[in-house]
């Protein structure tokens, strides 16, 4: 007679034996493999452009600012930033300015006043510049070249000018000239009216000072800030 076989609860019990792939613990990864970046590693991204525009006068002294080492006349503040006739420049103690969108507020009071904002200048601070070299983009009360121009100082010095379209303004009111300044590639707006775009194919100057510049008049500034772009890589 078969005996019936107990039922399985009832069997005691034993530790099951180890399965060998499991005392091998995981396989080990390559040098290679550890190096490897995941599909989800963030990629590298140039920087992002900087969100705030940079006050560079700041309505007290000229801190950050130098006046050109043998011009006798010399900018001055008197709450605003004042330049007197017959030639006067102002450079920012940096002298590394490639790419920006800059604004200045300026006025001019005198019928006669002619000068402007100048961009990418070598600094004149031992380096034995005598004459303005750059990029300026135009303030001129007489309107030839009219505000809204440029002018490119590359043999001084005699300038280059590159006539912008005529913007209208009060010239006892104060205005906003902006300057756009990207590789070669520059725009100049007056009151938020395009007034100048302009390619220079030489790429004669890429990075530099800015400068206020005053040929003639009296010439007030009582504002200056910039944002730097980062370049298209």
């Amino acid at each position: 007679m078969q005996t019936k076989s107990e039922p399985d609860s009832i069997k005691p019990t034993k530790p099951p034996e180890p399965i060998p792939i499991a005392v091998k613990g995981p396989p080990s990864k390559k040098a290679d493999d550890v190096n490897k970046p995941t599909k989800t590693a963030p990629k590298i991204s140039p920087p992002s452009d900087q969100t705030e525009f940079v006050q560079l006068f700041n309505k007290k002294d000229l801190d950050g600012w130098r006046n050109h080492p043998t011009i006798e006349r010399k900018w001055r503040v008197e709450g605003v930033l004042l330049s007197s006739p017959p030639l006067s420049v102002l450079y920012s103690t940096r002298s590394d300015y490639k790419d920006f969108h800059l604004k200045a507020e300026a006025r001019m009071p005198d019928p006669t006043t002619e000068g402007g904002i100048v961009f990418r200048a070598p600094s004149p601070f031992g380096a034995g510049e005598k004459h303005v070299r750059g990029y300026q983009a135009v303030l001129n009360r007489h309107g030839n070249p009219p505000t809204g121009s440029l002018y490119v100082f590359a043999a001084p010095p005699q300038g280059k000018a590159v006539p912008g379209n005529s913007s209208e303004f009060n010239p006892s009111d104060w205005l906003i000239l902006e300057v756009i300044a990207i590789g070669n590639r520059f725009t100049v707006k007056i009151n938020g009216t395009t007034t100048l775009e302009y390619e220079d194919k030489q790429r004669q100057f890429v990075t530099g000072c800015i400068a206020l510049r005053n040929r003639s008049g009296l010439l007030e500034i009582r504002g200056v800030e910039i944002k730097e772009l980062s370049r298209a890589p």
